[in-house]
């Protein structure tokens, strides 16, 4: 009968008459647009989930795993906002250092430093408020 609808062939992996794998499709009550820290943490409560039923499943079901686009989106934003940050401090840190290396003066590469604070907080007060950019 499985042969017969392609919807259904998708859906599972046959090798022969045994059955190797199928997909199980959740709609669960949340919404795709909710924030990264909500869709983590609720990514957490999924794997706890699937970990659990894989631990109380035979050897050879116990190989489930689970996936979901906004979770892809998520992680990339969290990836996105770590590196941004990371990006910055190195740098704010090296900026001062070259500046320092170059004059001998460290007051003069703090000011530099706070020019260029100053700056990237500036962009990012245009970005969030002016223009309504959201963060994360």
């Amino acid at each position: 009968f499985y042969m017969e609808s392609k919807a259904v062939h998708r859906q599972l992996w046959v090798d022969g008459r045994q059955l190797k794998a199928c997909t199980m499709t959740f709609i669960v009550n949340v919404a795709n647009t909710i924030p990264t820290r909500v869709v983590l943490n609720y990514k957490k409560d999924w794997d706890n989930y699937v970990s659990n039923q894989n631990s109380r499943a035979s050897v050879t079901a116990s190989h489930a795993w689970h996936t979901a686009a906004v979770w892809v989106r998520a992680e990339a934003q969290e990836a996105i906002l770590t590196s941004t940050t990371d990006t910055v401090i190195i740098e704010c840190v090296c900026g001062w250092v070259g500046i320092f290396f170059f004059t001998g003066d460290p007051v003069l590469a703090f000011l530099v430093l706070v020019l260029l604070v100053i700056n990237i907080s500036g962009m990012v007060f245009f970005m969030t408020t002016l223009m309504g950019w959201e963060v994360g």
